[in-house]
Parts: structure tokens; C-alpha cells; sequence
């Protein structure tokens, strides 16, 4: 694999600039232990991780479960200094919170892993640092070859990390497409640092984690063209199913207005084409969390999960909306077997607007089962 990383000159000094940064970024933000390391600054201590206030087994997963994983986008805000306040955390917190009772098999982010242009080379290992590391410390794999560089931003005991780490899926969005460097080092270099990041290699990639399970991870910010439309067709085509779950950054939702925002019709339409079942669409672009049911040819459900780190209003108005909600959270999705039969479980869950506020866990705000063949129920 070819490493488009930084020179090697420079990695000595970056190394240092991450271990200063790093101890104090996860020590704010997951430890508490109360001093911003090279800044200096003194910040509320937290408690640790097996003092948060730890959700019901009921709210955080579906007995049953043989697939289950986390989504959710728009995380990787720029932090130019730590801070109680990172929405991120508070996800963070919540993910590994949640899975610390019921541990799920992926993580999956929706785009927009890095704001605001995408991963430049200069700071390569800062940004995995920061905006990987730090706050999903619990679920990255650091046994890659420069994982060193970046592993004290992780300061959770062993026992709170995940061995061995779930898989960490990753689609690009708009912003992470914004430098022409930033979508090879996010699929090329950053597995150096975090070793299970796994990025597709072109346009769409069909993942079988489990018999029956087939994920389909889109660059949608990369459709521009007729053919590249043809290519998401064929992959969906390809994939084996029954279930079909589809990730990628836009929403293809229909607005009760009529306007639209590319790429999101035109992925529609390729889905379409493919003219086989998919049971749940999963995408980031608005920061908030959203559930549309669909209309007949269309992914049954479609879950906008983009409150990975900051809230923004509900400025768009989707046809066959469930429920939206102006938070930080993300989704889990469970793949269940009982009573004979398989469906899906797709649940949203808000966060604490500021990570400091741990005796407030993540508040399940919704719940749905889908059938193989597409019949959506709300579940309690």
C-alpha cells in the first residue's frame, strides 16, 4: 500500500505535538483528568468511563441481534482547542456507553469525516488524532504501522477497548472531497494509523459482513455522471441480499417543496433501476436526526443520521417524515431473528448536547422494525 502520509522528517515532530495534544484531548474529553496538557488550561474533571450513567439493556439493543452497528455523520469538526463543550464527545460517550452493554459488530460513518476541506497531508496525523482517535478510542484498531503517532490521543484503560475492534466503515461527503488530496489519504493513509478504517476504493462497494446482509457504501459526492449512476445500479444488483442496507452522505429523499439537491435524485433514480429490495438507507449532510418512510420502489425507510457532532435546524421538509429532531445522536441498526422470521431494528438516539453532562445518558428517541419485504412498524 502506498503512504501518502507525511515525510518522514516531519514525524518525529508531529508525534510530539499529538502526545501533548492527545493526553490532554482524551483526558477532557473521555477521562476528565482535568489538565489540557501543552495548553495548560485547567477544565472540569469527568468521570470515568464506568461512572457514566449507563443505559437500560432494553433501550440500547433488541434481543437477538445476529448484525448490529453504529451510524452516524458530519463528525469531523476541527478542534483548535479541547473543550467540554465537543459535541462529538458526547456522541462518543454515548456510543461507547451503548456498547459497553450491548458491543455492535461496525461502525459506520456517513461523510464529512474531516471539516473543513477534507484531510490535507500537513496534518494527517493531527486530524486522525483529533477527529478519529480521541473520541473513538473504543473502537479503533491501533496496530497499524504509525499507529504510535496517534495512540496516546486514546487514554481509555484496555479493558474499555474493544479486542478485537469492530469493523470501521467510512463513506466520504462533500467537504472531505474539497481538497484533491483528502479521498486517497482517507482511504490509503489513515488505515496506517487506524487499522480496521476502511474506506471503498472507487465509486461503490459491496460489503457481506453476514449470510443474508449485504451493505452498499456509495461515494455520493463522486456521482456525476450517467455512468457512474449505471455503476451504482450494477453494485446494488450485485449485491446478494435479501436485506440490502445502502450508506451514503446525501439524502435521496423527495422534499414537499420539489426542490432538490444533487446528488440526491439521481442516486434515487440508479437505485431504482437496480429494481431490487432495499430495506434501509442510511446518510449524514443535515446535522440533526431524521427517519422518512418511502414510497414503493424506493429504500423502505430512510434514516438521516448527520448529528455525529453538531445540531443544525430541520430546514428541509421530506415526504413520509417519522419523526426529526434538532439533536446530537446516532443510529443503531440491528439485524434480529425471532418468532421465525427476520427484520430489521433501526433506533435513533439523542444525546447530551455537552459531554461534561455524564450522569445524562443517550435518550432513545425512535424505533422501527422492517420486514424483508418492506413493511415498516413502529417498535417500543
Amino acid at each position: 500500500m502506498s503512504n501518502p502520509g507525511a515525510p518522514q522528517d516531519d514525524r518525529n515532530a508531529t508525534g510530539r505535538g499529538i502526545r501533548l495534544a492527545g493526553r490532554g484531548l482524551a483526558a477532557a474529553g473521555l477521562l476528565g483528568l482535568g489538565v489540557i496538557g501543552s495548553w495548560g488550561a485547567l477544565v472540569p474533571a469527568l468521570p470515568e468511563p464506568v461512572a457514566w450513567t449507563a443505559p437500560d439493556a432494553a433501550t440500547a439493543s433488541i434481543p437477538g441481534a445476529r448484525y448490529s452497528f453504529f451510524a452516524l455523520g458530519d463528525t469531523g469538526e476541527r478542534h483548535f482547542l479541547p473543550s467540554l463543550r465537543e459535541g462529538q464527545l458526547a456522541v462518543a460517550r454515548g456510543l461507547t456507553a451503548h456498547d459497553q452493554v450491548a458491543p455492535v459488530d461496525a461502525l459506520i460513518l456517513l461523510g464529512d469525516n474531516f471539516y473543513p476541506d477534507g484531510l490535507a497531508r500537513d496534518d494527517l496525523a493531527q486530524r486522525v488524532a483529533v477527529n478519529l482517535v480521541w473520541p473513538y478510542c473504543r473502537f479503533a484498531d491501533l496496530t497499524g504501522p504509525r499507529s504510535p503517532e496517534v495512540a496516546e490521543a486514546c487514554s481509555l484503560p484496555a479493558a474499555l477497548r474493544r479486542d478485537p475492534a469492530p469493523a470501521l466503515f467510512a463513506v466520504l461527503g462533500n467537504h472531505d472531497h474539497d481538497l484533491a488530496e483528502s479521498p486517497g489519504l482517507q482511504r490509503e493513509a489513515v488505515p496506517e494509523f487506524v487499522a480496521n478504517w476502511q474506506v471503498p476504493a472507487g465509486l461503490v462497494e459491496v460489503i457481506e459482513p453476514v449470510p443474508g446482509l449485504s451493505l452498499v457504501l456509495i461515494d455520493s459526492p463522486a456521482v456525476r455522471s450517467e455512468a457512474d449512476l449505471a455503476t451504482v445500479t450494477a453494485a446494488l444488483r450485485a449485491a446478494r441480499g435479501p436485506w440490502r442496507i445502502v450508506a451514503a452522505h446525501h439524502p435521496i429523499a423527495e422534499r414537499r417543496d420539489g426542490t432538490a439537491e444533487s446528488p440526491g435524485p439521481e442516486i434515487r433514480r440508479a437505485l431504482r433501476r437496480a429494481d431490487v429490495r432495499v430495506q434501509l438507507f442510511l446518510s449524514g449532510h443535515h446535522h440533526n436526526l431524521q427517519a422518512i418512510e418511502m414510497g414503493t420502489g424506493d429504500p423502505t425507510l430512510h434514516v438521516i443520521s448527520g448529528g455525529g457532532a453538531t445540531r443544525k435546524p430541520i430546514e428541509r421538509d421530506f415526504v413520509g417524515r417519522l419523526i426529526a429532531r434538532e439533536t446530537t445522536g446516532f443510529a443503531r441498526v440491528d439485524l434480529v431473528e425471532g418468532d421465525g422470521r427476520e427484520e430489521l431494528v433501526v433506533s435513533l438516539h439523542a444525546t447530551p448536547r455537552y459531554p461534561a453532562v455524564f450522569w445524562k445518558q443517550a435518550e432513545l428517541i425512535g424505533r422501527w422494525g422492517i420486514t424483508r419485504n418492506g413493511v415498516v412498524s413502529e417498535r417500543p
